[in-house]
């Protein structure tokens, strides 16, 4: 009697531990890329005031996670144009998770299944004459690392890269991975074809390694009629550190125009 009882507590605590081994751990970030719409304003009583962005021109100002078995009962994200969002982690299982954002009203925003990335970086965007409202999307593994560049090209055209002696193209959609040169310090150009004929640089800088610390360029086409230039990049500078959950993670992050 005591020896199957024995064997009763044991296979009970070899399933309860092999349970919680199935058990992972990921991260989410968000980036939103795109022009902010023109400063309005209207004069009442002698008062200026500001006038609120048209509907669908930005993203919800913050949307809240559901779907996801996320570690903060409150989860969600704060959505400002050109800024990486604030990582988030969840619990998944065997099941395919589904991401869902619901806008501040409660509605849904925008919901799609995840891909199987230890680290997900979720890019959203909108093309000139499309709203917020239905932003395109894609997921990226977010494991960036400070020995190469990497360039995200969302413009719908073929971009060209040169990155020291590398040049190469960068097709829609694909990231493309640059390795940083052995002098750790390279000009670095992103260019697009004119209409009439040659190329015609969106970007041109020279760029330096840091330890620890990523880059990042997202392209996209300019989406508002105000806008001068056909093309424009976000760049995304990112410090990560050493974790024991997922191992190397980013952390503060700070993306420039």
């Amino acid at each position: 009697m005591k020896k199957a009882l024995f064997l009763g507590i044991l296979l009970a605590t070899l399933t309860s531990l092999l349970g919680e081994e199935e058990v992972q751990y990921r991260s989410l970030r968000v980036l939103c890329l795109g022009d902010a719409p023109p400063f309005e304003q209207e004069i009442r009583n002698g008062v200026r005031y500001e006038l609120d962005p048209p509907e669908g021109s930005i993203p919800p100002a913050s949307v809240m996670v559901t779907g996801l078995n996320t570690t903060d009962e409150k989860a969600g994200f704060r959505l400002q144009l050109g800024r990486l969002s604030e990582s988030r982690q969840f619990k998944v299982g065997d099941e395919v998770p589904v991401l869902t954002l619901k806008n501040e009203e409660g509605e849904t925003w925008f919901s799609s299944r995840l891909p199987d990335y230890p680290r997900t970086l979720l890019v959203m965007w909108r093309l000139k004459g499309e709203d917020w409202f239905k932003p395109r999307h894609l997921f990226l593994p977010d494991n960036a690392n400070d020995s190469s560049v990497r360039v995200l090209n969302l413009t719908g055209q073929t971009m060209g890269i040169a990155f020291a002696d590398q040049k190469v193209s960068a097709i829609p959609g694909k990231p493309v991975s640059l390795a940083f040169p052995s002098g750790a310090s390279a000009e670095f150009a992103i260019l697009y074809s004119q209409a009439g004929g040659g190329v015609r640089p969106c970007l041109q800088t020279l760029l330096q390694q840091s330890r620890n610390r990523s880059q990042q360029f997202f392209v996209y086409a300019a989406d508002t009629a105000e806008s001068r230039v056909p093309y424009k990049v976000t760049s995304l500078q990112d410090n990560y550190t050493m974790r024991t959950d997922l191992g190397p993670e980013p952390t503060q992050a700070k993306a420039e125009d």
